[in-house]
């Protein structure tokens, strides 16, 4: 029997199980198939791809914005407990009168004496309150000021921070209007508040009816506060979540699922904790009195009016409301518990049923207790909490960006293509099998090269691509699979290939992520962009780097690669790339086969395809080493080749292997690479070396970034975003002098006139705004370094080369190292 393994991760950081006896992995298989852990293929790329972020000025921008927020809506929410304490002590017509802007409180005997003649004059004082002393009068005037000037002062908590942060230019402009629209609504609650005390201070109808203020603006009071106050939680969850948990197909899908019921029990949760607005009466429960139904329930004409005027069908109704958000809320709760959702999501959910059953408690216990000040509060306040954890669970589970549902659409279908494929012919081969798929959390390509574990107790087989009537493809993220075949004969010593009833397959040994770091063998693939680097890939690329740069300075030759070939197909200029990598192959006892100019002296200038090239290239070499001027043509050659691609640059997209050798290079100057700050200048849109460096930089703790550039060449947002994703720092600035002062490592880069077409003027305009000369290195620390990708034109000043901080040439040295290392690894493993 075969059980297939999908990869984990895009070198195949696998738990060992080539020590598992056959009953434990029959045991394995039945266990993964009655958990039902078969789930589908997923992605979580680098950065969530479509996402639009509210704070685009980087993470700690973000930071301070979500803080500000997040503050700003706990105000408002003590603002409506303070809010319910002050209508429950009948504090809130105690001020016959209202400024907008406010005002001092009496201070003096006189004034208290004026402001209590006044309170006299209310029809609450005179009805309810008469005799009152000055006394309990200072008491409720003071609960009612304080709850005025709160607004207030929540008014001024927002206006200074926002015109700070948009004269910053840390918000979008959609981020500006939304805001600006919350805090319209806000100076507009000080005038629905006095328009809702008001109603109160004008005689009752009738000798018989206490004075209250309008249960209709009470409750428009009450639900602009709701709204101002879910309206700053959910703007303040998408500035610190500008994209849902979405990694992988089943968390999207369970989503979906919660959001649809989710909508619905949000808006019942609302109309309860409005419906309280109303009124209350009969402490008794689960009866309302002596009855289950009041028989003045529609005693009022019209019928409309009971609902919103008559206390008995009020509170019947909120009761009724009541117990529909409690069952709603367990309904959703017991309709998702088997969903495949995001740990998050079901912790949320959890909370929420929970909360719930605390709120119906706390109204049941307010009723009976007939209205404490202590319980009302919290009763009020858990109304609010409730919605609150909806808002969140809502916004949670909304929907990803077209984009990367797109993406994951995609990927399910080529998974299942995939795996289709590999069943048949798996079946043909081996007979009977279990398949058991699970995700996996970054672009796995399939393996090239691999070497048989020799002291297996079952070899592990990876169909070769031969076979497969369908190349997987790493742009497809296509899954492929791993089987456990019980027979240990097959393991030969060279391990190399392995044939079985006419069916070809490749031995792979099965390792745990840091196995590589204990000294045992792995290998790469292909080299195609930085994302597919791992902190321990990184550390074990420059571990070989250094026996490289050994082997180099000892004898400058070893005999590793001897009997290996190495296409380099360049369809652009290269000298160092190019050369250091031809050095490499060289200097390792490998032979090259070279084209210096593959887009004029190539079948390409006849219009052949990249794919034809390399299927044919492929059949003379061993290893291809290419430079694109198409951003995705080394993906596209990866996809089409079955041996290993480096991509030596492909138009703007990337430049893996020189951001290996710069982030090496920063680790030999710095010492360090955890806590660095470094100022990328030049040509930062076009620049492809700046674009992997970031992608490796943000691997590491602490690290800050600035970006220094003219403005028709800076950073692309695409960076930007993964950068914040990531949780790294950056910063945008026009003063290199500034920015050079602060970093460990200054990383110029030539304005790229060829990236401009006829667009002379811009890169007239973008040329010579940012020179490295004698004046950057004077404020510069004593341990920074210049850094740059060569060549160079004229932004950094010959004069600076002779400064011991001008590290471009070591830097270009240390590509020869690197490139030495992968192509090892590549070809023969460590």
């Amino acid at each position: 029997m075969n059980l297939f393994v999908s990869h984990t991760s895009y070198y195949f950081h696998l738990k060992p199980l080539v020590h598992l006896s056959p009953e434990m992995l029959l045991s394995m298989a039945s266990d993964l198939f009655t958990r039902r852990m078969c789930t589908a293929a997923s992605i979580s790329p680098p950065a969530k791809e479509g996402v639009k972020l509210l704070v685009t000025a980087g993470p700690h921008a973000q930071k301070m914005v979500g803080i500000w927020l997040f503050g700003s809506a706990a105000w408002v929410f003590s603002m409506v407990i303070l809010g319910g304490v002050t209508r429950l002590t009948r504090s809130g017509l105690s001020m016959t009168d209202w400024k907008f802007t406010g005002g001092l409180p009496p201070i003096s005997d006189e004034e208290w004496l004026v402001e209590f003649e006044k309170y006299k004059q209310s029809p609450e004082y005179k009805q309810v309150n008469k005799g009152m002393n000055i006394e309990y009068f200072k008491f409720i005037y003071w609960m009612e000021y304080a709850h005025r000037m709160w607004g207030r002062g929540l008014g001024i908590m927002f206006a200074l921070p926002f015109s700070y942060f948009v004269r910053k230019g840390y918000m979008t402009v959609q981020l500006g209007v939304r805001l600006s629209a919350l805090f319209a609504l806000g100076a507009g609650q000080g005038l629905i508040g006095w328009w809702m005390v008001k109603s109160g201070l004008e005689e009752p109808t009738s000798e018989y009816v206490q004075p209250r203020v309008s249960p209709y603006r009470l409750a428009a009071h009450l639900t602009s506060a709701f709204g101002i106050c879910c309206g700053l939680l959910w703007t303040a969850l998408s500035v610190v979540m500008p994209a849902p948990p979405s990694d992988t197909v089943a968390w999207v899908r369970g989503a979906a699922k919660i959001r649809r019921l989710a909508i619905p029990v949000s808006f019942v949760v609302g109309i309860t904790a409005i419906s309280g607005a109303f009124g209350h009466a009969f402490n008794t429960f689960p009866k309302m009195g002596d009855t289950w139904i009041p028989e003045d329930i529609l005693s009022m004409e019209p019928i409309t009016r009971n609902f919103f005027e008559n206390t008995a069908t009020v509170q019947f109704d909120h009761r009724i409301l009541a117990t529909a958000t409690l069952l709603s809320i367990s309904g959703l709760w017991w309709a998702t518990r088997k969903l495949d959702i995001h740990p998050a999501i079901r912790s949320l959910l959890g909370s929420t049923m929970g909360m719930a059953a605390l709120q119906v408690t706390l109204g049941i216990s307010t009723l009976l207790s007939y209205v404490p000040v202590s319980l009302g509060s919290a009763h009020q306040a858990g109304a609010l909490t409730l919605l609150s954890l909806m808002i969140l669970l809502s916004h949670t589970v909304r929907k990803p960006s077209p984009v990367l549902l797109k993406s994951l659409s995609s990927s399910v279908t080529r998974t299942a293509n995939a795996v289709r494929v590999l069943e048949t012919e798996e079946e043909e081969a081996f007979g009977l099998k279990v398949t058991a798929i699970s995700s996996f959390q970054a672009q796995p390509v399939v393996p090239k090269s691999a070497k048989c574990y020799q002291q297996c107790s079952y070899t592990n087989f990876i169909p070769n691509r031969s076979v497969l009537s369908k190349p997987l493809h790493s742009n497809d993220r296509a899954l492929s699979s791993l089987s456990l075949a019980m027979n240990s004969s097959k393991c030969q010593g060279n391990g190399k290939i392995l044939h079985s009833g006419g069916f070809q397959c490749h031995a792979l040994d099965i390792k745990s992520p840091s196995s590589f770091l204990a000294g045992e063998k792995f290998q790469l693939d292909d080299v195609i962009e930085a994302q597919q680097f791992d902190l321990d890939i990184l550390n074990a690329i420059f571990e070989v780097a250094r026996e490289m740069e050994n082997i180099e300075k000892r004898s400058g030759q070893s005999e590793i690669l001897k009997g290996y070939l190495m296409s380099t197909l360049f369809y652009e200029p290269s000298t160092r790339t190019r050369l250091s990598f031809e050095s490499a192959m060289k200097r390792l006892g490998g032979e090259v086969l070279t084209t210096e100019n593959a887009r004029e002296f190539s079948s390409a200038a006849k219009g052949e395809t990249l794919e034809d090239t390399i299927r044919t290239v492929e059949g003379y070499s061993d290893i291809i080493v290419m430079r694109h001027f198409e951003s995705g043509a080394a993906r596209r050659a990866a996809g089409t080749a079955s041996i290993p691609i480096i991509n030596a640059g492909d138009g703007p997209g990337q430049h893996p292997t020189q951001a290996l050798l710069d982030v090496y290079t920063i680790e030999r100057e710095i010492g360090k690479l955890d806590g660095i700050k470094v100022g990328l200048v030049g040509d930062l849109a076009n620049g492809r070396t700046v674009r992997s460096l970031a992608y490796l930089l943000a691997k590491y703790r602490d690290v800050k970034i600035y970006l220094v550039s003219p403005d028709v060449v800076k950073m692309k947002d695409d960076i930007k975003d993964y950068l914040t994703s990531k949780g790294v720092e950056w910063e945008e600035s026009a003063d290199l002098i500034e920015v050079a002062s602060k970093c460990d490592v200054v990383y110029q880069t030539r304005i790229q006139k060829e990236r401009f077409g006829e667009r002379i003027d811009l890169y007239e305009e973008a040329r010579g705004k940012y020179i490295v000369d004698r004046t950057v290195l004077d404020v510069m620390q004593k341990h920074a370094v210049v850094m740059h990708p060569l060549p160079r034109l004229d932004e950094i000043t010959v004069d600076v080369d002779a400064d011991p901080r001008a590290a471009y040439f070591r830097q270009a040295k240390n590509g020869l190292y690197i490139r030495m290392a992968l192509l090892k690894l590549l070809l023969v493993g460590w």
